[in-house]
């Protein structure tokens, strides 16, 4: 590479070296100041036939690091991206500080600090529709003005510069990105969800109060949680609670998104004030390919309304003040504390569930759009026992679904599903109106864990995703069959309170690199609080192997 690129980014050393290029530390010549910018030089395609596709590809991501860069204050400013040499450069904006792993353990109180801060990043990016994909102490730097966590390296485009043809033809439509280690168990398989990133926040954080990475805790041998609480012995129990959750292996089980993280930390911290919001008006438009501006970003000082001395100094105006009031409300404290509160409870209850379900909601929406990930795939007979069905519950469905031969390629009729009488007692028996509503993600997410699952020959735990009516028919022979199995685009095709229907298609993956696609049905009930797949069934061969 030139030592001076375009003219105006002169190389002064070389950062690292990462599976999608090379990082370097360089200083613009044509700024003022010469000020320092980190240069990315993503590796060579040498596939011409598609590199006006590739170019339109990475302007495309480049786009969207430069919109995050000036909408947030902890993310790096994009000064430009352009092409050059048979090569495409990133220039960024250059974060002096010390990664968390430089700094080596840190107190709790400094850990929550870091962690409620960085969890808005991560709510501003999520509401991008982005995951980040490698959240790690190396990728979270502690800015030297203003002691602000900044995010670094992102896998957006890491994973798009990754999808494209190769020289033989084929498509690479997915990579997987991410660092052993923190990198949570479906990204390991493909398949990411926004949860995947606060499962690598949790880690990075345990990292910051053990200064152990996760491969060095022992786990435990039925779950695979990773037991690393004997090594901060007089932690917090709620900040431990916290962690706990946001690192649990089945996806179900941990937060479903920044926001109910943030908003967990937020009530043991007691309000604790923000240094500054990470979002911010953008001042300066970036100039995009060859003609980086200069767009540093000044840090905002949010302080309270008024210091404790301001407090002090009107503190007799106002006690004479709250005096007269606090008399006055003792003479009408008797009516309203008579009145009937209940309803007025009801409302804000179901209010404030019917915000928690749209933003839940939400979440699951833009987590659906990323179902092509774990592979969960099936035989090349619609021989499937492990119901994964998207109507209603019925056990003599998955006998069905075990029984057509590999040369039955056209859709399999089925008799009408009938309900099943087995799965209703057991919703009965959950008081209905606490029971909380099954979301659209908890049912999507219940069943891609339920392929991962099965993929990892983690049977136990795939199992445990059925109803107790459907347990005994799910039939570890059949799955192992495959190499994997995955799940991709599911849909609703109906809802209520305590159930949800879903349509998608499952590939197996055969020994000897042969695959059959299969379109099937699940349901998933919320059974005690808990959603359970409570019926499957085999709709069609879409894909004969």
């Amino acid at each position: 590479m030139d030592n001076i690129l375009l003219n105006r980014y002169e190389i002064i050393k070389h950062l690292g070296t990462g599976g999608f290029g090379e990082t370097y530390l360089a200083k613009d010549l044509h700024s003022p100041t010469q000020k320092r910018v980190v240069v990315k030089s993503l590796k060579q395609i040498h596939d011409k036939t598609r590199s006006e596709f590739i170019e339109k590809l990475f302007l495309k991501e480049a786009s969207t690091l430069e919109e995050l860069g000036e909408n947030c204050k902890q993310i790096p400013t994009l000064h430009a991206y352009f092409h050059h040499q048979d090569r495409y450069y990133l220039v960024q904006e250059y974060i002096e500080g010390k990664s968390l792993n430089k700094l080596g353990i840190i107190s709790a109180d400094k850990c929550k600090e870091i962690l409620l801060s960085f969890l808005e990043v991560l709510k501003y990016i999520h509401s991008e529709n982005i995951i980040h994909r490698d959240i790690k102490p190396d990728n979270i730097i502690i800015r030297e003005k203003d002691n602000l966590p900044v995010l670094i390296d992102f896998g957006a485009v890491k994973e798009k510069m990754g999808s494209f043809t190769t020289e033989d033809g084929s498509v690479l439509s997915s990579v997987i990105v991410g660092t052993r280690g923190f990198m949570a168990p479906e990204q390991s398989m493909g398949r990411t969800v926004f949860s995947s990133d606060l499962f690598a926040l949790g880690l990075t954080m345990i990292y910051c109060l053990t200064g152990k990475s996760p491969m060095e805790f022992p786990s435990d041998t039925m779950t695979g949680e990773l037991q690393w609480q004997d090594f901060v012995p007089n932690l917090e129990p709620r900040f431990k609670e916290i962690l706990e959750k946001a690192t649990k292996m089945d996806i179900p089980s941990r937060y479903n998104s920044a926001e109910e993280m943030y908003q967990d930390l937020s009530a043991i911290m007691g309000g604790m004030l923000m240094v500054s919001p990470p979002l911010v008006t953008p001042a300066v438009e970036n100039t995009r390919l060859s003609s980086p501006q200069n767009t540093d970003l000044k840090t905002e000082v949010i302080t309270p309304v008024a210091s404790y001395e301001e407090e002090s100094n009107s503190s007799a105006f106002l006690m004479a003040i709250l005096g007269a009031v606090v008399i006055f409300l003792a003479l009408v404290a008797g009516f309203f504390v008579a009145q009937p509160r209940q309803n007025n409870e009801v409302i804000v209850r179901e209010t404030e569930e019917e915000v928690e379900e749209e933003e839940t909601a939400s979440v699951e929406r833009e987590n659906g759009e990323n179902i092509d990930i774990n592979p969960v795939e099936e035989e090349t007979t619609p021989i499937n026992p492990n119901p994964v069905t998207q109507e209603i519950p019925e056990e003599n469905n998955m006998a069905e679904v075990e029984s057509p031969p590999d040369n039955n390629l056209p859709p399999v009729e089925e008799t009408p599903p009938v309900e099943n009488n087995s799965n209703p007692p057991a919703q009965e028996n959950s008081p209905p109106d606490n029971t909380p509503v099954l979301s659209t993600g908890q049912a999507v997410q219940t069943v891609q864990s339920l392929y991962s699952y099965v993929s990892s020959r983690q049977f136990d735990s795939a199992i445990a995703l059925f109803s107790p009516s459907m347990q005994s028919q799910f039939s570890r022979s059949f799955f192992e069959n495959f190499d994997r199995v995955t799940v991709e685009e599911l849909t609703v095709t109906s809802q209520s309170a305590e159930s949800i229907t879903l349509v998608g298609y499952n590939t197996y993956y055969y020994p000897d690199g042969t695959t059959q696609r299969e379109q099937r049905n699940f349901t998933v009930t919320n059974i005690n609080g808990v959603p359970k797949i409570s019926s499957s069934q085999f709709l069609r061969v879409t894909k004969p192997r």
